[in-house]
């Protein structure tokens, strides 16, 4: 069977579980656990070449360093004769672009060589996943200014546009497709939570009430430049059902996000048709 294999890079550490999250619902099945040779070559070699690295460190520091080339998710999805496999990274940062630059060129150099026909001709996707805390504008320049090495294509290709919030490029930087996706509302800003919150809130509106009133009280953590409010409504709203419990398994576990939400969601099935859009 045919295979496809596309890379989502996302910003932060809520975005892969929920992403996969809204994946699953559209039928891909987490094989994040299953042994690598169920993975496409390419992806085998990649991994174990990772692996690798990892037993010749000594010091914490490099390990620390090295764990982010790891991804967080393998996706697999079999559709018209194809078997599609999706691979999920956190760069650790809006700020940060390291991971994405060194393992996208990973692959580049996986690709090019030669005498492998059989593991490198398989098509690779690309689909990076930001907010727009400032504007969209300012995310794309970013993005520009970080990947115009790796991917001076599609970076050249990006139309600065205020309300732009997706673009993908067919055959560009030695990949079969490469997309952005910026999560904004109309005006042109936006984060992740503006995504996430309307789908834990909805029929659930007394509780996430009272978890905004409880937050108001406190002051003090507003002045710090990192604070968020709406991740600390999910935080408190989510501790009701995961005592104890990182945002992050929150958003992948909480009762708050159902499937029929999801299928009804407008920013949800945007987000979906994005990534099938990308792999086609």
């Amino acid at each position: 069977m045919e295979q496809t294999l596309t890379f989502l890079f996302c910003e932060g550490k809520h975005e892969p579980p929920f992403i996969r999250r809204l994946l699953k619902v559209d039928g891909w099945r987490n094989r994040t656990d299953q042994p690598m040779t169920e993975y496409p070559n390419v992806l085998q070699r990649y991994l174990l070449g990772e692996l690798n690295k990892y037993a010749t460190i000594e010091e914490s520091v490099s390990w620390t360093r090295k764990i982010g080339f790891m991804p967080w998710y393998v996706l697999r999805k079999r559709q018209n004769n194809l078997e599609h496999f999706i691979v999920i990274w956190d760069t650790g940062g809006d700020s940060n672009y390291k991971v994405m630059n060194e393992v996208l060129k990973s692959f580049k150099v996986i690709k090019n060589t030669t005498g492998f026909g059989e593991i490198t001709s398989i098509p690779i996707n690309v689909a990076l996943f930001y907010d727009a805390d400032k504007s969209i504008s300012d995310r794309i320049k970013t993005v520009q200014s970080n990947l115009s090495e790796i991917l001076p294509n599609f970076c050249s290709d990006l139309r600065n546009e205020e309300k732009l919030f997706k673009q993908i490029s067919n055959q560009t930087d030695n990949f079969n497709k490469v997309g952005l996706f910026v999560f904004a509302n109309e005006a042109g800003k936006g984060t992740l939570e503006d995504y996430i919150i309307p789908l834990m809130e909805k029929d659930n509106e007394p509780i996430f009430n009272a978890a905004s009133d409880f937050i108001k009280l406190s002051e003090e953590g507003k002045q710090e430049k990192k604070w968020s409010e709406q991740k600390a409504l999910i935080g408190v709203t989510g501790q009701l059902q995961k005592a104890g419990k990182s945002n992050a398994v929150i958003i992948t576990d909480c009762d708050y996000i159902t499937n029929d939400k999801i299928k009804k969601d407008k920013n949800a099935q945007q987000l979906i048709e994005f990534i099938q859009k990308v792999i086609d």
